[in-house]
């Protein structure tokens, strides 16, 4: 999953996974541009991203962000 300059690696198993973070490594080498380590993060399990969690079990809604949502006032006027 690759959004702006923030890249995804997602796998069904951790050597797959090791596998595919080599593979993504090669063509960033490759292709001449570098990572700044202390933005990196490896091996997590799941992950907060764009107001979403991904896990394995998939991509859901960030509950902090619906809680946001289900909190905000309801409207009392009506603005013409």
């Amino acid at each position: 999953l690759v959004y702006l300059d923030d890249i995804i690696v997602y796998s069904s198993s951790f050597n797959d996974h090791l596998h595919h973070i080599e593979l993504v490594l090669e063509q960033i080498q490759q292709s001449g541009l570098t990572l700044k380590i202390n933005k990196c993060q490896f091996c997590k399990t799941h992950l907060k991203y764009l107001g979403h969690i991904v896990s394995k079990e998939g991509i859901r809604p960030d509950p902090d962000k619906l809680t946001a949502v289900r909190e905000y006032p309801v409207p009392t006027k009506l603005k013409a």
